[in-house]
Order: C-alpha cells, then sequence, then structure tokens
C-alpha cells in the first residue's frame, strides 16, 4: 500500500524530493520495489528501525547514498532501546545538515549519555544477568521419602492436619474479639497514610537520599531502560535542587540533559517561543 501512494506521488511530482521514513523492518519484496522506485525517482530513505547491514537499504545496489540510518544503543542489547545516544550513518552531506541542525538545538552532544553507554559496554553490562528465583517456603510440608517407615509418614500428615484443625477453631472462636481490637489500629493507619498521601502529592520526595554512591551505579545499570525507575530519580534531581533553590515552584521546573540552552532550544522550536527574558544570576 505505501508503495502504491509512493508511486501515485511521483506520478502527481516526479521531480519533488522526497524522504520516506522507515520505522520497522522491511521484507526483502518491499525492499526490491522501493530500490526500483528510487533509481527511477529523487526518493530517499530515513531507516529508524535498527536494520542489521543485510537488512538495510543500505545495502541494496546503488542506494548507499540515498539511505540515512538511525541507530539507537538496542543494536547492542535490546533493553538499551531507550537510551538517548543515537548514532548516525549515511551520505556525508546529510549528516552535516543533521550536525548543524542538532548543534543548533541542544549544542554538543552529551558527554555523560555517551560515557554511560560507553561504561556499559567496557563493562559488558549491556545485558543483564538471570537472578536465582527466590527460594518460597511450601504451605504444606511434604513427608515421602524421608525414611521415617510407613507409620511414621502418615502420622505426620495427620497431626499437621489436627493441629491446623484446631488452630482453625481457636480463631475461629476469637475472631470478632481481634476485629474489634484491630479496628483503632486501622483507623489510625488510614489517618497516617492520608497524611503520607498529602506529604507526597505536596513535596518532592528523594527516593535515593539513603543510597551510596556504588549501589546508585549498580541499580543504574540495572534499571536504566524503566521508565517508572527514570523518573523516580529525575524526581530526585529536582527534589535537591529545590533543596538548594527554594524559590522556584518544583512543577514550574523540568530536568533536561545538557545544559539551559538544550531545554531551552527544545522549548523554542516545540513551544513557538522566540524570545526568553534571562536573568543574569
Amino acid at each position: 500500500m505505501a508503495c502504491d501512494q509512493i508511486e501515485q506521488h511521483f506520478a502527481h511530482d516526479p521531480e519533488q524530493p522526497t524522504f520516506l521514513l522507515i520505522g520497522r523492518l522491511l521484507e526483502e519484496e518491499t525492499r526490491r520495489k522501493l530500490r526500483l522506485l528510487s533509481i527511477e525517482h529523487p526518493l530517499f530513505f530515513i531507516e529508524a528501525n535498527n536494520a542489521p547491514n543485510h537488512l538495510s537499504l543500505a545495502r541494496e545496489a546503488k542506494l548507499v547514498q540515498r539511505v540515512i540510518r538511525l541507530l539507537t544503543p538496542g543494536i547492542f542489547a535490546s533493553r538499551l532501546h531507550n537510551l538517548s545516544t543515537v548514532f548516525i550513518a549515511g551520505n556525508a552531506d546529510f549528516l552535516k545538515v543533521i550536525e548543524t541542525v542538532h548543534f543548533k538545538f541542544k549544542g554538543t552532544p552529551s558527554a555523560t549519555e555517551i560515557e554511560f553507554l560507553i561504561y556499559l559496554l567496557d563493562q559488558k553490562l549491556t545485558n543483564l544477568q538471570e537472578g536465582h528465583p527466590s527460594q518460597i517456603p511450601q504451605g504444606k510440608p511434604e513427608f515421602d521419602g524421608l525414611g521415617f517407615g510407613i507409620s511414621a509418614e502418615s502420622a505426620l500428615p495427620r497431626l499437621a492436619e489436627r493441629i491446623e484443625g484446631y488452630l482453625g477453631r481457636i480463631l475461629d472462636t476469637h475472631a470478632q474479639t481481634l476485629t474489634a481490637s484491630l479496628k483503632p489500629f486501622q483507623d489510625r493507619s488510614t489517618v497516617l497514610d492520608n497524611r503520607i498521601q498529602t506529604i507526597v502529592e505536596t513535596e518532592i520526595i528523594d527516593d535515593f537520599s539513603a543510597i551510596g554512591t556504588k549501589e546508585l551505579l549498580d541499580q543504574f545499570v540495572n534499571h536504566c531502560h524503566e521508565p517508572a525507575w527514570c523518573q523516580a530519580l529525575q524526581r530526585s534531581y529536582l527534589s535537591n535542587f529545590i533543596k538548594h533553590q527554594p524559590q522556584y515552584q518544583p512543577e514550574a521546573c523540568l530536568v533536561a540533559s545538557g545544559s539551559s540552552r538544550t531545554a531551552l532550544g527544545i522549548l523554542g522550536h516545540h513551544c513557538g517561543i522566540s524570545e526568553v527574558v534571562i536573568p543574569r544570576l
């Protein structure tokens, strides 16, 4: 369907340079159709699909200069796909334009993001190791094969069931008394929970305040691909900033990777802001 639409587009305007954004891997038949269209018309491709070399349109005959490839750290391990570092490969003239626009909006690349990826690769931490399953105790122990003899093997389960039934009757008898005794504690717990919830909603909590540097780095390596964990880390940064700069309102602040130029460039480009007033601090 996409190939048909591209053909219709060039039938209407055969000289207009066109870029096709490809977001997933293509089958061989589709790649052949696109290759023929690109040879006949000014059709260029942006592959944002982490395509391996043998599945990239850049490997098709006469297309190496017509393909821009965007590769995320997911090429090393799938869990790293959402890291912000992106590799760009393709025609040198196109890459110069992309570099100019990138520098205009963001400045120089964020060194900390690149260093973190290099650290993961050097230390071979891109893939997580499978942890050992936790040992969960069984509700009713098995007595088979303990070598106690037939009579002992059958007596132990019966004894356990008798004790269990006895305890159950005791608990049933005192259940109402126990519930009445616990109700004041439940009421107090509800009040405390509401107070904590109010604090959480009005204040920014630093989830990492009690964690040392080594443990924080270990957690970062293991959870950098989890959005909820990364959001908690951003809240931690923001809480420390507000602690030292109480004149700012947390809801008016945004954590951004890079510099103030990065944040202002993003705001200006995406929000239509043309003028910014910055006080000299």
